[in-house]
């Protein structure tokens, strides 16, 4: 059972793929650790963790300049 969340946006590490690779399979995408390498190369994935370190929500923000960014992939699932 899921106790709580974190109430902390994190910002990922590379130790995080395979949360990450996780969460994606868990709604049928399927990145892998190659294509995450990428987009934290390119950018910051942010996200959130329940207190069991599971990784339950994410988005990665890649900045194109000072002035525009993009989010390239949001992914949200429902804990119940």
């Amino acid at each position: 059972m899921i106790k709580s969340f974190h109430s902390i946006i994190e910002v990922f590490q590379e130790r995080d793929i395979p949360g990450l690779i996780e969460l994606s399979a868990s709604v049928g995408w399927d990145y892998d650790k190659n294509e995450i390498q990428t987009i934290m190369s390119s950018g910051k994935v942010y996200g959130y963790k329940i207190d069991e370190g599971v990784i339950v929500a994410s988005a990665a923000i890649i900045p194109y300049g000072v002035n525009l960014a993009s989010i390239v992939w949001g992914l949200y699932i429902q804990i119940l």
